[in-house]
């Protein structure tokens, strides 16, 4: 994985060492000796920006019902993992029941759009 990161900046290297079949300790031992003498801190090239476009989506269900989700965890003492497990083998009952929680705790959903 660190010789595909440092391929962004020295690919030739990069692709040297790939042929080489070398231990790969010895290549990660090899890039920090040589590019700590060049950098004082990680460059900016290391890191890199991957945008998906359904992203937005993803967050727009999944924090509509943040506010009730809130609720039942302090008021059923169930953690985050135990609510999206059951949002993900159950999504009908779920979204129904967090509608009816929801409409009784008086939280308006404007941003959610019912299915």
């Amino acid at each position: 994985m660190v010789n595909r990161i440092m391929a962004i900046q020295f690919p030739q290297i990069a692709n040297q060492f790939n042929k080489l079949k070398i231990n790969p300790e010895a290549t990660v031992d090899w890039w920090r000796n040589n590019l700590s003498s060049r950098y004082s801190k990680p460059p900016q090239w290391i890191y890199t920006k991957v945008i998906k476009s359904g992203n937005k989506a993803k967050k727009d269900t999944s924090s509509s019902w943040e506010d009730a989700e809130i609720f039942v965890r302090d008021r059923y003492n169930v953690s985050k993992r135990d609510l999206s497990d059951l949002k993900s083998f159950y999504p009908e009952r779920y979204n129904s029941w967090m509608k009816s929680i929801s409409d009784q705790i008086g939280i308006k959903n404007k941003s959610r759009n019912e299915e």
